[in-house]
């Protein structure tokens, strides 16, 4: 969680996506509540520190698009048996990871706004990596701005998730204590970042990111297949 959130906050996204492969590995149960947990500690310190120039108004068809796509997470992973959620974490991951991948980067129209946010809603609300999929459409941003847009919208979309997650029985009191444990590491991870925003790449920071997860999601994979 430590690296994770130095990660988000250099580069605006990352630390379930570098986290989460890694945390199905130590115990499944640790995804996708608790997780989501330590990234609303983690994007209201983010929101904090990064204003923006009207960042509700610039991820307001995304934040749409996103309520649908958390519900409908919610309702597949309630439909998934339990001993068959660590390959669905696994693929849901590597998957992630193609989209951080793509290179794919559509024109910011309030329609791939809309598909964006639904896509990430249902993977932040699903695996609780929602960062890849809206990230496509905001390549254009850096720095400040992009880090005000997607820390609320991320903020907003783990609202969205645990109120879902809640409603079909997949969080409780249990994986709210437990996702308590990873704040500190989550706030740790977020200092360590100031001082290092201005002297990361962020283009080789993605590519190691990009690496390392898909690596710890194939061995999660082959794990859940064994």
């Amino acid at each position: 969680m430590l690296v994770g959130s130095a990660i988000q906050g250099v580069a605006g996204f990352g630390s379930n996506l570098f986290a989460a492969p890694l945390l199905v590995i130590v115990d499944p149960d640790l995804v996708p509540g608790p997780l989501i947990i330590a990234a609303v500690a983690l994007n209201v310190l983010i929101l904090g520190a990064n204003r923006g120039t009207n960042p509700w108004r610039t991820m307001a068809w995304a934040n749409v698009g996103q309520v649908f796509g958390g519900v409908a997470g919610a309702l597949v992973l309630g439909a998934i048996a339990a001993e068959q959620l660590s390959m669905f974490f696994a693929v849901m991951i590597l998957a992630a990871v193609a989209l951080g991948a793509s290179g794919f980067a559509p024109h910011r129209t309030p329609r791939t706004m809309a598909a964006a946010g639904a896509l990430s809603g249902f993977m932040g609300t699903s695996v609780g990596i929602g960062g890849p999929a809206i990230a496509l459409v905001q390549a254009g941003s850096e720095g400040d701005e992009l880090r005000a847009a997607l820390s609320r919208f991320f903020l907003l979309g783990t609202v969205v998730s645990l109120l879902a997650l809640t409603a079909v029985g997949r969080f409780g009191w249990g994986d709210l204590a437990t996702g308590l444990l990873l704040v500190p590491g989550t706030v740790a991870g977020y200092l360590l970042s100031r001082p290092l925003a201005p002297r990361v790449n962020r283009r080789t920071l993605r590519v190691v990111v990009l690496v390392l997860s898909s690596v710890a999601a194939a061995v999660a994979l082959l794990r859940a297949l064994l």
